[in-house]
């Protein structure tokens, strides 16, 4: 019994500080924190948010859950530093620390064939650019909206000319 109530009350620590981490994620990028603020929040929970460079956005077509986040990350070849959390709207954010674009291309590509295995529908996958976090986060929200569009991963910086192209179409 005593076994059975450990158990529980690691598996309960755990998913809180999971939650824990999705809530200052989306006042990280939704609110007005200082870096300041947010460095001092980040190094409460444990989450070496200085470490990243990079923010890409999987837009989930169902309802991902802690598992298959846990096993993306364990599975992913990114980045063994990389961290995902799940934001409150269907999307996995990953933070990602500087990695080579080709070697970033190439594991998204992998990652993107493994859930299509898995969900049997394209996964989009939307890409900012490497530099400030919160840039790099509105960069790959613009980048994945054109990816449910186009159906293929898309890296912001590669999307000058389709960005003109959607600006004009939308406004005729």
């Amino acid at each position: 019994v005593e076994l059975f109530v450990t158990d529980f009350l690691s598996r309960q620590q755990r998913e809180r500080s999971v939650r824990e981490l999705e809530y200052f994620v989306s006042d990280y990028f939704l609110k007005d924190l200082s870096e300041i603020e947010a460095k001092r929040k980040a190094k409460l929970l444990g989450f070496p948010i200085e470490n990243f460079c990079r923010i890409a956005i999987l837009q989930g077509s169902q309802y991902i859950d802690k598992e298959v986040v846990e096993r993306l990350r364990n599975n992913q070849t990114i980045h063994p530093d990389l961290m995902i959390v799940r934001s409150g709207l269907g999307q996995l954010i990953f933070f990602i620390p500087e990695v080579e674009k080709n070697h970033l291309v190439l594991s998204f590509e992998k990652l993107e064939l493994r859930l299509k295995k898995v969900y049997k529908d394209f996964q989009p996958i939307g890409v900012g650019q490497q530099g400030n976090l919160k840039e790099s986060f509105l960069q790959a929200q613009t980048a994945i909206n054109i990816s449910i569009r186009q159906m293929k991963i898309i890296f912001e910086e590669d999307l000058k000319l389709e960005l003109l192209y959607y600006d004009l179409s939308d406004e005729s």
